[in-house]
């Protein structure tokens, strides 16, 4: 920057005092099209009038992130040629791409067809323009769409039933006997180009059935009318029609098949019976919400009270003033083909499920309540049903019914909930039911009320859990086979070699508990599960000496403390000795001593014939570039009371043999401030203890590295990789 540009913005800060020097360098505000302005057109057939487009405007400003984020906070005024209109984005693409609705505005700009429009746009926050280019910008819409024709009463091949299109009123019309066929391509179908131009369909009587995606992907559809006499719709019948405001349904309609409309949403049906017996009489296969979920207008249950079910035990009931829908009764809420609250759901607030309720079906009963806030679920509920509360967005307060057992695939699928209040927290909740996937909301919510607390650790057994066996040096013994202790769910190798409390208590209750402190005698580790053997017969403690019956089921409780949290836990198995088996007994004990250099650590009981193991707390330690290294003494099988002595050797770590890892040099990326040439070297001569510790404390020692000669001191490595690779940036 040269002096005299320098001097020029001093001087210009100097007089603006305390404006943000980065205020002078803010980018242009920017305002433009994006492709050719719009997309998203529709149109009524029939009228040609213009139902729907976007308009696509790039933009840019110091505060369009903000803007982008919270639009409600800014005035945004489009100006078209000449004229200005409020008008609120419907959406954005990340921010720099706004979208707008004319048509949807409190005053509605409707473009014409085949018109060169011109545009700008202003954006205000608080009565300040923070978006004002001055630029406009023009978009030609495009030319009306030629009208349809219409088409005469056809025969379709190989069938009686003839199809005909009336253009004045966009009308589909299938008439004759017997099946509209069936079409695996829909562009074979004869009416197929008129698929945009069809905003209603009539099956007339005389047709029984209306076959697979006779009717599909017909993208204005906003009307059907199936007459009394059709029985059944085909698969994806009228599939991907988005949205359809009426259906008119026959009571003949025995059979909709999977899909029929899938894809497409229904306002009203229209049916000369109870939603209850449509249900009952008409067997729907999947992926037909959109019929189930729309407003059966001439339903006398579509009230704002009524029974569920046939028995008329479980009642529903909606209080519009407080938005409350409320499900009472005794027993389990029965599976719906249409929800009877289905008119109130954009008003449903809060969702009360009433003691005496034992289960919630799946399905999605309380699914799609856009503005649910709150569930209240009594203790009574034992099972929650697949999808049961998925699509709701953000709920504030779950009360969870501290006693379920079953969680489907999916409950609060796509809903968040904030604050779940239950006596028992999620663990305990998950410890206690089977949960299906799609249910993360529950362990992301916070949880209130808690009095009980599930547990973090877990184990089972291996085989029976209990055999005599022989390895690992020692003789025949009566073990205990425990597998895969767990912490979280996740199998852990820590506690393999810890002291577990072990209680042993028969299923039956027919002999006393048994309480005994042991460590494995051995363990079997497989990576991602273990077998840990434990020996009570080797107890130090007399009262710990447990022989089990053979043949008799036990019950396994453990405590272990792990990370700083002590946990007892009961196994889900039970534990028992082959009733062929003989358990395995010893008469004499010995008193074997331990020592650390001299001071004795502790005392414990050991079978004769067997040798001690060592239990205690010394372990390799360092103290600068010294090691003091453990040396456990070896040991004999017991036939006398004996005494060792654990000792520490001290070894100086500070020589170190360093060789080339790979080539000994790279250019890496991670290098400190960016890309760096690194050498590359590793211990040669260190192992086991020794590399733990030099992975583990690399940055504390100062090298001293010898090129050619020439020694390069109080070198520090820039990283590492463990203990296999040290990088130094010369």
């Amino acid at each position: 920057m040269s002096k005299k540009i320098l001097a020029m913005i001093l001087a210009i800060v100097m007089v603006l005092g305390t404006v943000p020097v980065l205020a002078l360098f803010s980018s242009a505000d920017s305002f433009g099209l994006y492709g050719s302005g719009y997309e998203g057109v529709s149109y009524n057939p029939a009228t040609l009038q213009l139902t729907d487009i976007i308009l696509l405007f790039t933009y840019g400003c110091d505060a369009q992130t903000d803007m982008s984020q919270n639009p409600g906070n800014y005035t945004w005024v489009l100006h078209i040629d000449g004229v200005d209109y409020t008008a609120q984005p419907s959406s954005f693409y990340s921010d720099w791409l706004v979208r707008f609705k004319p048509l949807q505005w409190s005053t509605a700009y409707v473009p014409a067809w085949g018109s060169t429009v011109v545009f700008g746009l202003t954006v205000y926050s608080g009565g300040t323009a923070v978006l004002d280019t001055g630029t406009t910008v023009q978009i030609t819409f495009p030319d009306e769409p030629e009208r349809a024709g219409s088409v005469p009463a056809t025969l379709i091949d190989g069938t009686s039933v003839t199809w005909a299109f009336d253009a004045s009123t966009a009308t589909l019309t299938f008439d004759g006997t017997g099946s509209v066929p069936s079409y695996s391509d829909t562009t074979t179908r004869p009416w197929h180009s008129l698929s945009g131009d069809i905003m209603k369909v009539v099956v007339k009587g005389g047709i029984t059935a209306v076959g697979d995606r006779a009717c599909n992907t017909l993208a204005n559809l906003d009307e059907i009318v199936l007459e009394q006499g059709v029985t059944s719709t085909g698969f994806d019948c009228f599939a991907h029609c988005g949205t359809i405001t009426n259906v008119y349904l026959p009571t003949t309609l025995t059979s909709m098949s999977q899909g029929g409309f899938y894809g497409s949403s229904v306002t009203n049906v229209y049916y000369d019976d109870t939603s209850r017996d449509f249900g009952n009489r008409c067997t729907m296969g999947a992926y037909n919400e959109a019929i189930t979920n729309a407003h059966w207008v001439n339903d006398p249950d579509w009230g704002s009270a009524g029974y569920i079910d046939d028995g008329e035990t479980i009642l529903w009931s909606f209080d519009q003033s407080t938005g409350t829908l409320t499900i009472s009764g005794n027993g389990a809420i029965p599976t719906v083909a249409t929800k009877p609250w289905q008119s109130y759901v954009s008003q449903i607030t809060s969702v009360v499920i009433g003691n005496g309720i034992t289960s919630i079906p799946g399905g999605g009963l309380f699914a799609r309540l856009d503005n649910l806030n709150r569930v209240e679920m009594a203790d009574t509920v034992t099972s929650i049903g697949g999808d049961a509360f998925a699509y709701n967005g953000m709920v504030s307060y779950m009360r969870l019914s501290s006693n379920v057992t079953s969680i489907g695939q999916g409950v609060l699928y796509s809903t968040t909930v904030q604050t779940i209040s239950c006596t028992k927290d999620w663990r305990a909740i998950q410890q206690q039911s089977s949960v299906g996937d799609y249910n993360a909301s529950f362990g992301t919510a916070t949880w209130i009320d808690c009095t009980v607390f599930g547990t973090y650790f877990s184990f089972g057994k291996y085989g029976t859990g209990m055999e005599n066996w022989q390895g690992n040096g020692d003789p025949n013994l009566t073990q205990i086979l425990i597998a895969t202790p767990k912490w979280d769910g996740n199998y852990i190798s820590d506690l393999n070699d810890d002291e577990w409390i072990l209680t042993i208590e028969p299923v039956d209750g027919s002999e006393d508990a048994v309480t005994t402190a042991l460590y494995p005698r051995s363990v079997y580790d497989g990576g991602t599960w273990a077998i840990l053997r434990f020996v009570p017969a080797l107890s130090s403690d007399p009262a710990g000496r447990f022989s089990p019956t053979p043949g008799k089921a036990y019950k396994i409780t453990a405590t272990i403390t792990y990370n700083g949290v002590t946990e007892t836990v009961t196994s889900g198995d039970t534990f028992y000795l082959d009733a062929n088996a003989t358990p395995i007994t010893f008469a004499n004990y010995y008193d074997i001593t331990w020592q650390i250099e001299g001071v004795t650590e502790y005392v414990e009981e050991v079978p004769e014939g067997f040798k001690p193991v060592y239990h205690g707390e010394a372990e390799d330690y360092y103290e600068g570039y010294m090691a003091y290294v453990v040396n456990v003494p070896a040991t004999v099988a017991a036939n006398a009371d004996a005494t060792y002595n654990v000792t520490y050797t001290a070894v100086d770590r500070r020589d170190c043999t360093l060789a080339l890892w790979g080539d000994g040099y790279e250019n890496w990326p991670n290098g400190t401030g960016g890309n760096q040439t690194q050498l590359l070297l590793r211990p040669k001569d260190w192992q086991g203890n020794d590399l733990s510790y030099v992975a583990q404390n690399w940055n504390t020692f100062t090298w001293t590295i010898t090129i050619d000669g020439v020694d390069y001191t109080g070198l520090v490595p820039s990283s590492n990789y463990g203990a296999q690779i040290f990088r130094f940036e010369p």
